[in-house]
């Protein structure tokens, strides 16, 4: 069964997999369930709860790529957070746990990464800790491009769970998070806050308002 992530302007439009639209600006990502395995992107204090159908104890990712050229990862949709995060391939992460499947990022194969040389670190409710430093490349997902994103490159992490696969839940996969930026990691200043993903769609004219939905087409799932 087909799932997409939309982020759109003014309506939702037939699905198509992978497709940016031109009117209205629509952007169309594909992405998969797997189960969780205690270890899950929870609500943070502050936030307000909304249903999202999820019966099985599902976690969903969605397939981005990363660089020049580019490098293929499965990474968690947050609603609550605003941070695009990835495993370097250096992380205590991948180095405990086999991050073939979800994605290790190795920089220096990439033409077009630059770091930024600011610390980056950001916790969840189930404990799970992450750190590393914000970086920028080129983030492509389905045919969107953007070029210049910053995201987080994780180094290391703690209290995470062992394990894992698309039936009983990835544990090494990264996280998208798609609220505004004011949700960003409490790691970074003020002052410091940068334009994340969702952000800079809109800002380079992909979306025409910072808005998505979700499309969940199984038998037993509703939005």
């Amino acid at each position: 069964m087909s799932r997409f992530l939309y982020f759109a302007l003014t309506a939702i439009v037939a699905p198509l997999p992978w497709t940016v639209t031109a009117d209205p600006h629509v952007v169309s990502i594909d992405f998969l369930k797997s189960r969780i395995v205690q270890h899950g992107v929870q609500r943070r204090d502050g936030t307000v709860a909304t249903s999202l159908a999820n019966n099985a104890d599902l976690q969903y990712l969605a397939n981005i790529s990363i660089g020049t050229p580019p490098q293929n990862f499965l990474v968690q949709l947050d609603t609550g957070s605003s941070d695009l995060w990835i495993p370097s391939a250096q992380s205590d992460l991948c180095r405990n746990q086999d991050c073939s499947t979800t994605g290790a990022f190795i920089y220096r194969r990439s033409t077009t990464f630059e770091s930024t040389d600011e610390d980056w670190q950001i916790s969840y409710g189930d404990n799970s800790q992450y750190a590393g430093v914000l970086v920028k490349d080129t983030v492509t997902f389905g045919e969107a491009t953007l070029e210049n994103a910053t995201f987080a490159l994780v180094t290391q992490s703690a209290n995470v769970p062992r394990g894992g696969s698309e039936e009983f839940g990835y544990t090494t996969n990264g996280v998208w998070g798609i609220s505004f930026d004011s949700s960003q990691s409490d790691s970074i200043e003020d002052d410091n806050k940068y334009t994340g993903i969702v952000a800079l769609m809109k800002e380079e004219g992909l979306i025409s308002r910072m808005a998505y939905s979700l499309w969940l087409n199984d038998p037993g799932t509703s939005g």
